[in-house]
């Protein structure tokens, strides 16, 4: 079907894309929220049902409880995600020590890496960061948790912080594991929302976690990078920039300034 010329605006072609990717989002969630919910519907008709024994029971109650969690941590992740989108500055930013967060969010995962028998290995140079730590959190424990999802038991994990070679203005964190990794494919759509590798769902997550991840990292200023060889391991690399309170105030005041410019131009 041809389009004839001038029948579309610019803004016409814009409404159309941000509809199709409205429409996506919408078939991606009603897909990821049905797939618990039917779970949750027939364990708990097998439940009203009766005639189970003790050990079914337990087992349908914690599938209920499990389906129930990744139902809250859906809709938990789908509000962050939707305001780091409409987000376009960071606040409450202040100086911090990056390697001791570093250090803090692997000691909170020690259950989990605890539970598998992981080697989880820190080569942390002592680095203070100017930013929000509380959302750079997020970044940590979303990226070494997965390492340690995809890592079998008694695998490796670890954790190196420095200053990137290449750049000394950037400051370089990588996760790097010795799991199941991923084909070029998945590694091409790892941080495209809802999507999962994994379609067995066995790990339980919902494609939100990378994709806030690559978010908060942009509103940083920085960039993600992913390596990953099937069967082989994963390596994530962040680049953060390097701040300071100072290039802060010098970056408002040069933002305040064109902004005057521009006003006494109209």
């Amino acid at each position: 079907e041809r389009i004839m010329p001038g029948l579309y605006t610019e803004a016409d072609y814009e409404n159309s894309v941000i509809e199709l990717f409205r429409n996506d989002f919408i078939n991606d969630f009603s897909h990821e929220f049905k797939t618990p919910m039917v779970s949750v519907y027939g364990f708990a008709k097998q439940l009203k049902k009766g005639g189970l024994t003790k050990e079914q029971e337990d087992e349908y109650i914690d599938i209920i409880i499990n389906e129930s969690q990744r139902l809250i941590n859906m809709s938990s992740n789908i509000l962050m995600l939707n305001k780091l989108e409409n987000q376009e500055i960071i606040t409450d930013k202040k100086e911090f020590s990056l390697d001791e967060e570093l250090r803090r969010c692997v000691l909170q995962l020690q259950s989990q890496w605890g539970a598998k028998n992981q080697e989880v290995i820190p080569e942390l140079c002592e680095l203070n960061y100017y930013g929000n730590s509380e959302m750079l959190k997020q970044v940590w424990l979303n990226v070494i948790g997965n390492a340690i999802k995809y890592t079998q038991d008694g695998g490796t994990i670890e954790i190196r912080l420095d200053i990137n070679p290449k750049n000394s203005n950037e400051i370089r964190v990588r996760v790097t594991d010795n799991g199941i990794g991923m084909d070029k494919a998945t590694a091409e759509r790892i941080f495209e929302k809802f999507y999962q590798g994994d379609s067995s769902h066995a790990t339980g997550g919902n494609g939100l976690g990378l994709a806030m991840v690559k978010r908060i990292v942009e509103l940083c200023g920085g960039r993600i990078r992913v390596k990953s060889e099937l069967n082989k391991g994963t390596q994530f690399t962040v680049y953060l920039p390097v701040e300071n309170k100072e290039n802060e105030k010098e970056d408002k005041k040069k933002k305040s300034l064109n902004t005057v410019n521009t006003a006494g131009l109209k």
